[in-house]
């Protein structure tokens, strides 16, 4: 996918059509207008408002800038991934009658998609195929759309910016391709139909000044996090903007889908920079506003899906209860839509059986080993499907293996509850075992196994396993040497497992995915021996 540089003026600007101007003959008359020939069809101009200083000007005339003096004034530039598109023959006709209210119709030369560049305005050979589930969503954005009061702006998305962080737009074509990827880390070796930010979050935003300046500080805050910076220049500004921005909109109890995805961005952006205080006071506030909305049936489900995400990453790490309800897939799960057999799965029954592990637990561990398994066969084959599936699948079995967690009374599933969250993280994390995530599973998990070691109730198959588990998660962690430790003498009294390759095999009998774990095993090998 190649990256194009996308140039946005540093204010709002106007298309003016002069094709008027032209010289051409009335219709069935001798008469002609007289206009000049140059005059090009479009002209771009300032808006009055955003005007300081002119000369005087004719009545009716407006300012025209050369495109060159255009182009030459400050302009930030920023880059996002695009991917050009090939055109098909479409009814020009019905694009009209589908575009937005005040906006230019879709297949004139000069429609621009406000991230990715110019679009072809032709249906795409994408389009064609696209899911119903995107065509939904697409249709329920643009009726959103019709009922905004910027609709007929033609500056839309820089009238929504708030004047004193208008800086901030140059982040925007960031959401929907690196920070995407940091939320879909799979994305890079999946086949997803679509890009749920790109597709269902950008333009919902682009029409709600609220969920926008979210976005756009998700943004600034994910780009800074990597230098451990959370105050950078204006996130004070910005953060203010849009809480006076969300408190007006509580205030008039406007709990829209958009308003509930702003807080959960909120809720997102303390949970990257660690402070899980106010993570838990954002969650507690969003799933009051889904309550009294109507619950999460009232909620799209193409935008459900991201809200859950913020809820989940939290009581992941924090071994918390999460706060909105569980979170059942709507189709058949990824195994299933593959097609697969569930052969893999049974040795691994067999052992939780022999374990005394409860029904429900043994149940998602043996979805879980499935899940995995779809993952693989995915991957290899690169087929085609909506990541909206394994969004459901992954929220679903988080949130189960949570409530089976039960320090005092029952350490095995407490071990076999947090091993089995750990193997998850790298398929939802693009840094699957930071810090400070890590710490809280480390240490539950190295209290619940110490005992386990000793009374040996694990069979060594997943005693190996949980081991391992635990071993990736502390790297960053106070008990890193204690996990290392303890495998190299677990290993060591089985001297069939001489070699990462007979390590893996190992692993795999319970459940490992090679292209996402591999990575990490290596390493944890090399060190080891």
């Amino acid at each position: 996918m190649a990256e194009e540089a996308i140039i946005l003026p540093s204010e709002p600007l106007l298309l003016v059509d002069r094709s008027w101007q032209r010289k051409g003959k009335l219709a069935h008359t001798s008469k002609s207008y007289v206009g000049s020939s140059r005059v090009p069809d479009l002209t771009v101009t300032k808006p009055a408002a955003t005007t300081t200083k002119s000369r005087k000007r004719a009545a009716g005339q407006a300012r025209v800038i050369h495109p060159a003096k255009r182009q030459s004034r400050h302009l930030r530039a920023q880059f996002v991934e695009y991917k050009p598109t090939t055109s098909s023959k479409g009814n020009a006709s019905n694009a009209n009658k589908n575009a937005f209210p005040g906006s230019e119709p879709a297949n004139h030369p000069h429609a621009t998609n406000l991230v990715g560049g110019p679009f072809p305005s032709h249906k795409t050979a994408r389009d064609a195929h696209e899911s119903e589930s995107t065509r939904l969503a697409r249709s329920a954005t643009r009726s959103s759309v019709r009922r905004s009061p910027l609709s007929n702006s033609t500056g839309a998305l820089y009238a929504i910016i708030d004047s004193e962080v208008q800086g901030f737009q140059s982040y925007l074509g960031y959401y929907p391709s690196r920070l995407a990827k940091s939320l879909y880390p799979m994305s890079k070796h999946l086949n997803f139909k679509y890009n749920p930010l790109g597709d269902f979050w950008l333009p919902a935003a682009v029409h709600d000044e609220v969920l926008l300046h979210t976005i756009l500080f998700s943004s600034a805050l994910h780009l800074h996090s990597a230098s451990r910076n959370p105050d950078f220049e204006g996130s004070r500004q910005i953060m203010k903007v849009i809480l006076d921005k969300l408190n007006r909109r509580l205030r008039d109890r406007e709990l829209s889908d958009t308003t509930i995805g702003a807080v959960s961005c909120l809720a997102s952006c303390e949970h990257m920079v660690g402070n899980n205080r106010q993570w838990a006071v954002h969650i507690t506030g969003m799933s009051e506003m889904i309550r009294v909305r109507g619950g999460t049936a009232s909620i799209r489900r193409e935008l459900l899906t991201k809200i859950y995400r913020a809820d989940i990453v939290g009581s992941v790490e924090t071994l918390g209860q999460p706060k909105l309800p569980l979170l059942s897939p709507v189709g058949p799960s990824l195994f299933e839509t593959l097609q697969l057999e569930t052969g893999a799965s049974q040795s691994l029954q067999k052992l939780l059986y022999e374990t005394g592990v409860s029904t429900p637990l043994e149940i998602i561990l043996v979805n879980l080993s499935e899940l995995s398994q779809a993952i693989s066969e995915a991957i290899n084959t690169q087929i085609s499907f909506d990541p909206l599936i394994l969004d459901e699948e992954v929220v679903g079995v988080q949130q189960r293996l949570l409530a089976c967690i039960d320090v005092a009374t029952n350490p095995v599933e407490t071990v076999l509850s947090i091993s089995a969250l750990i193997f998850l993280q790298p398929v939802t994390k693009s840094n699957p075992f930071a810090q400070p995530a890590s710490q809280v599973m480390s240490d539950a998990l190295h209290k619940s196994l110490e005992s386990l070691i000793k009374s040996h109730h694990l069979p060594p198959a997943l005693l190996i396993w949980v081991q391992v588990m635990g071993a990736l998660i502390s790297d960053a962690t106070s008990e890193r040497t204690w996990y290392r430790t303890k495998t190299q003498e677990i290993l060591a009294a089985h001297p069939g497992i001489n070699s990462w390759y007979r390590l893996k095999l190992q692993l795999k009998d319970i459940m490992w995915i090679d292209e996402i774990h591999d990575e990490y095993g290596r390493i944890l090998w090399n060190e080891l021996w």
